[in-house]
């Protein structure tokens, strides 16, 4: 699987960088304006978000600066989030066993404040976890709760990566069909609901698969499609 992503992904990053500037711009620009503590918050959550896409030392960064408006001011209640960031720096090093530990401890207080948005996020890096542990079956149980609490929710850019992200799973099995089925559902939620980033990765991941299933062609009209996306969101 990981030989299979590091394919799709290795042109990525300085596409998503450039598209991401002018975000990362503004909301660093924004916090250098005297913010309160709660704007801040929120500021350097967003460039968490950002960066857990492709520069994990970032996203720990921005996020230990929560940690500490965290404890500065006793919002508890906002760790929950704040610990996904952690999560997300910690699976992209491979370090499935802190990863693991602060995505519990998030879950534990994302389910006591009933944030059920921030729970599909749990529930997609637990499946993350698995599928990097090659256990497929807890991958996909996981997988399936993050639909289906992301849809409940509203959070659709997690249920459109959970899809993306079983489209890789069943392309590591060679099932062809259910890695197709998986990643028309993703791409169809992100083009109804305007998610251009998530578009983007979608036609990226279905152009790898038919890579993979030697559809040469449609391989390279919908890595041309990911690019388009990338440039111009």
């Amino acid at each position: 699987m990981i030989k299979k992503i590091l394919f799709f992904v290795s042109f990525l990053p300085l596409i998503l960088y450039s598209q991401a500037f002018s975000k990362l711009a503004f909301y660093k620009q924004a916090l250098k304006k005297n913010a309160n503590d709660e704007k801040q918050f929120q500021l350097q959550q967003e460039l968490v978000n950002i960066y857990r896409i492709y520069n994990p030392d970032s996203c720990l960064f921005y996020t230990k600066k929560n940690f500490g408006l965290i404890r500065k001011n006793e919002w508890n209640p906002k760790k929950g989030r704040a610990l996904l960031g952690l999560v997300s720096y910690y699976t992209e090093k491979n370090n499935i066993k802190s990863a693991y530990k602060y995505n519990q401890e998030s879950f534990k207080i994302n389910k006591d404040n009933k944030d059920q948005s921030a729970l599909a996020d749990n529930y997609y890096m637990f499946a993350r976890l698995y599928h990097q542990k090659g256990e497929h079956a807890q991958a996909v149980r996981n997988y399936l709760k993050s639909i289906d609490v992301g849809t409940q929710s509203n959070n659709l850019w997690i249920v459109c990566s959970a899809y993306r992200s079983l489209a890789f799973l069943y392309l590591d099995e060679s099932n062809k069909e259910k890695s197709y089925e998986n990643i028309n559902k993703a791409l169809k939620i992100a083009n109804k609901s305007n998610l251009l980033e998530a578009s983007g990765f979608c036609y990226g991941v279905l152009g790898e698969i038919d890579r993979s299933f030697g559809n040469a062609k449609e391989a390279q009209l919908n890595f041309l499609k990911s690019y388009q996306y990338f440039k111009f969101t």
